[in-house]
């Protein structure tokens, strides 16, 4: 997603409702299972999840970029059991997160 702090801006500025809207209705409207990975700049996932009780966050508030929960692996709750999800510190600014799920 876009570096909202990096520009003075929010997450939850209006004109970012499409971006977080259109996310979503692309994980809730397929018929099977899916998954969202990414570096949201934000650790509020209400914007991503707070109308549909059919996706959930797998990392669940981990930190994962200088003591901030940005990333995350989103699913959809209604196909998938997670199993399994860590996050490894790496070279990088990012920890490297992964999950398993059951189908």
């Amino acid at each position: 997603m876009f570096p909202f702090d990096r520009f003075g801006l929010s997450a939850h500025d209006p004109e970012f409702s499409n971006e977080w809207q259109t996310l979503i209705e692309r994980i809730t409207i397929e018929s099977g299972p899916a998954l969202l990975c990414g570096d949201f700049n934000t650790e509020d996932r209400r914007l991503l999840i707070e109308h549909y009780d059919s996706i959930e966050s797998a990392l669940k508030g981990t930190p994962t970029h200088e003591g901030k929960a940005f990333d995350d692996i989103l699913f959809t709750r209604r196909w998938l059991t997670l199993e399994d999800a860590q996050c490894v510190v790496t070279n990088s600014d990012h920890d490297f997160c992964f999950a398993k799920f059951q189908v």
